[in-house]
């Protein structure tokens, strides 16, 4: 426990990027451990909200530059994984984003498979850039923040000593 609450702003930048990866990383779970840290006073609970939505920003900045630079790779992956049909998945996946536009990369941080689909076709020139950072960050504030500060929402039981009679 000692090497977490010592390492817990790195631990909470870490766990957000590779979450973003859409690696299978526990990437949601660890933030909810630095949260928990920084509900018992050994961090800074708006220190690790702000370090785990720049680590979501990186991470999901990665499948923006892979879009930019493939097409349509990481969708067909997403479709290949999914086990759809390619073309169907792809013209529904391209649908949702025209009807939800930048809303969709907000949904997308919180659904790993919208979020790798979307951000890519909003890396293919749909959104500008400015317009996608700013929807990108505030779904990374509204992930990071009510993830990392979970612990912080409740009050942990209190257990009265227990009594037991001599004898």
């Amino acid at each position: 426990m000692a090497w977490l609450t010592e390492h817990v702003y790195v631990l909470a930048f870490v766990a957000a990027v590779v979450d973003a990866t859409a690696l299978p990383f526990p990437g949601r779970l660890l933030l909810v451990v630095t949260g928990a840290i920084a509900a018992q006073g050994e961090a800074n609970v708006v220190l690790v909200i702000g370090l785990a939505a720049a680590g979501a920003l990186i991470g999901d900045h990665l499948w923006y530059a892979i879009g930019r630079f493939t097409g349509r790779g990481p969708l067909r992956l997403v479709c290949r994984l999914a086990g759809t049909a390619r073309r169907q998945c792809e013209q529904r996946s391209t649908d949702y984003y025209r009807r939800y536009g930048a809303a969709a990369i907000v949904l997308g941080r919180f659904v790993a498979g919208v979020r790798i689909a979307t951000t890519p076709l909003a890396a293919r020139g749909t959104i500008p850039y400015p317009r996608y950072l700013a929807w990108e960050g505030v779904g990374a504030l509204l992930w990071a923040g009510p993830t990392s500060s979970s612990a912080t929402w409740w009050e942990p039981p209190r257990c009265e000593p227990s009594i037991i009679p001599d004898g």
